[in-house]
């Protein structure tokens, strides 16, 4: 048991894992598994429909995100006023919605409902699931926790793709057992959302004090105590990095593992999302052990190095003249690209204060979706050689800023998140 005289957060930062904890460890990783799921919506609809002609790939594939973008914006500061929990029932309704218009659409109107419904469900869900672990989870597993959740995303969209590859791309099989698949997440994740707990550090700064202590009046503590972060930047200079490296990173991973296959290889679409979100997914599990156990400046520029080096390699393979040799660096690019979103998804919510952490998150996912969305028109009529060299840049971008936060950012890593509060 604890001392009364600890706050709220402070209990949270040394507590030992409970129940509590893994309500929302389910909670969080179904999440994100749907979320995985549902963003394979739009290329394995270019597949496996007949009514969507090619000239209306880009709009499929473009259109929905916008609805991310707002989802990501709107339920972002939506979280940070009202809290994560009704975030989150919002964000279910509007994706449980297009899930199943989804599997009754056979025209591109109903397809495009159920896909924007869908992409502001799980772009809204982002901000504060992320915001949500860093605030709950002890200090000692924050960094493993932040990674690994995340990772249910690549393991979502490689469930979604192998089933389309299982049903070789047959409207009805395909579209009826990932809308099943995903519909069984949604019931699994209502229970798990239901029975875990609000943030408590957000309920600590929003004047609910009581209502926090009852969900921590059972916890045991450790006898652990963590130094404070101590930032040495302003939050606009910590935006602005986590802005590029994001960039860097989405887009990167994007173009490679959503967008490549319906612009340069459109039979290959189904088999390019496997193999890159299961490159995805199996980095996911390396990348959560290593970031907490080492610095998070030298960890982000390692992933950036290795991502725009493995993006070279690519360069002369990108053919179906030598898939295999392609599908294995494109797995390793993906690894990479895996190890450079943990590094995103451990230092967004590690660098802003309680009070703005959910908005604050939003606002970098907007100008990634935004920029995404751009590149998308801007790359689709590129030839592969041209779509790799953009990408080359884009990983250039990701190394110029980790290089930046490396010489001028502040530690993270094994620290109480107390000190972004203004407490010591």
């Amino acid at each position: 048991m604890f001392s009364r005289s600890l706050a709220m957060s402070e209990i949270i930062e040394i507590a030992r894992i409970s129940r509590m904890h893994a309500y929302t460890f389910v909670a969080v990783a179904m999440g994100f598994f749907i979320w995985g799921m549902l963003s394979t919506f739009a290329p394995i609809s270019t597949l496996i429909s007949s009514f969507i002609p090619k000239s209306m790939y880009v709009l499929v594939l473009t259109l929905p995100l916008i609805f991310a973008l707002l989802g990501n914006f709107i339920m972002g500061v939506f979280a940070d006023r009202l809290g994560r929990k009704l975030a989150f029932m919002i964000t279910m309704l509007s994706y449980g919605i297009g899930v199943v218009l989804f599997m009754v659409s056979q025209s591109l109107p109903v397809l495009m409902a159920s896909l924007f419904l869908t992409q502001f469900g799980v772009g809204g869900e982002e901000p504060a699931l992320l915001a949500l672990l860093s605030e709950n989870f002890p200090v000692r597993y924050r960094g493993a926790v932040l990674a690994l959740m995340p990772n249910f995303a690549n393991i979502g969209a490689a469930v979604a793709s192998g089933i389309a590859i299982l049903t070789a791309g047959a409207f009805y099989p395909t579209k009826v057992a990932i809308g099943i698949t995903a519909l069984i997440a949604i019931a699994v994740l209502i229970v798990s959302r239901l029975l875990m707990p609000e943030s408590i550090r957000w309920m600590e700064i929003k004047g609910r004090a009581e209502a926090a202590r009852s969900y921590v009046s059972g916890l045991s503590v450790t006898n652990e105590r963590f130094e404070p972060v101590v930032p040495s930047t302003g939050i606009w200079f910590r935006f602005a990095f986590l802005a590029v490296i994001g960039i860097s990173q989405f887009l990167s991973f994007g173009l490679m593992a959503y967008i490549l296959g319906p612009a340069e290889f459109p039979s290959l679409t189904a088999q390019i999302l496997f193999v890159a979100n299961v490159g995805a997914s199996v980095a996911g599990f390396v990348g959560a052990y290593i970031v907490n156990t080492v610095s998070r400046k030298a960890y982000t520029l390692f992933s950036y190095l290795g991502g725009l080096v493995t993006m070279f390699l690519i360069l002369p393979f990108a053919s179906t003249s030598s898939l295999a040799i392609f599908y294995v660096l494109l797995f390793l690019n993906m690894a990479f690209s895996e190890f450079a979103w943990i590094a995103r998804t451990v230092l967004e919510p590690e660098l802003f204060p309680t009070g703005m952490r959910a908005s604050m998150i939003a606002t970098i996912r907007v100008l990634a979706y935004g920029t995404y969305i751009g590149s998308i028109f801007l790359t689709f009529s590129f030839t592969v050689f041209q779509y790799i060299i953009y990408n080359v840049g884009l990983w250039l971008l990701g190394v110029v800023g980790a290089t930046m936060w490396l010489l001028r950012g502040f530690e993270t890593a094994g620290r109480s998140l107390r000190g972004l509060d203004g407490r010591p």
